[in-house]
Order: C-alpha cells, then sequence, then structure tokens
C-alpha cells in the first residue's frame, strides 16, 4: 500500500471513529436523561452497538499498531471504557498522521 493510500485510509477510519464516538456519547446521554424506561433501554442497546462498531475499527491493522505502540491493553467491556480510551486513541491516531504526512512530504 502506498502511503497516501495509508494516509487515506487512516483518515477515513479516523473520521469513521470521530463519528461513532459522538453517537456513543449522545446514546448514552439519552439512556441517562429520556423519561421512558423504553428509550433508555433502546438509547443502552444503540450505545452498546456503537462501542462495539468502535471497538471493531481499533481492531484494524493500519490503527491498532499506532495504539498499541508498546503499550499493552485489553478490549474486554470495551465499551465500559470508551468515554475515557477513545480520546486518547484518537490522539494516537492524529501523531501516526502526522509522522505520516511528514515522511510523505519528506521524500
Amino acid at each position: 500500500m502506498s502511503k497516501e493510500k495509508e494516509i487515506n485510509e487512516i483518515e477515513r477510519i479516523k473520521s469513521v471513529l470521530e463519528y461513532h464516538f459522538q453517537k456513543y456519547k449522545d446514546y448514552k446521554y439519552d439512556s441517562k436523561v429520556s423519561s421512558r424506561k423504553k428509550d433508555r433501554d433502546r438509547a443502552t442497546d444503540k450505545m452498546i452497538t456503537h462501542a462495539n462498531y468502535l471497538q471493531q475499527q481499533l481492531y484494524n491493522p493500519l490503527i491498532l499498531s499506532a495504539i498499541l505502540s508498546g503499550n499493552q491493553f485489553q478490549f474486554e467491556h470495551f465499551w465500559k471504557y470508551v468515554e475515557s480510551d477513545m480520546p486518547g486513541y484518537l490522539m494516537k491516531i492524529d501523531s501516526l498522521l502526522e509522522s505520516l504526512k511528514s515522511t510523505e512530504n519528506d521524500i
């Protein structure tokens, strides 16, 4: 895969991650404040669905290598820790993109 395609793919995945992370936060809020139990349950289900999708996207080899970067972590019960972990993952993806773009410009 060429550098340009790799950068484009990582940017695409990052935008997908940001979208689903925002949806996760929206549904988490709805699961707490909705007046009807049925709406809270539905919001909780959707929140977990978005968390599971985030987890799947983070397993992409291009992204996983940036997130691991020597640190060991686990995705067990990922949906419980999405809100605390995702900002750090997104920052690592940003730094990966910056380093790839700077090496592309050097060539």
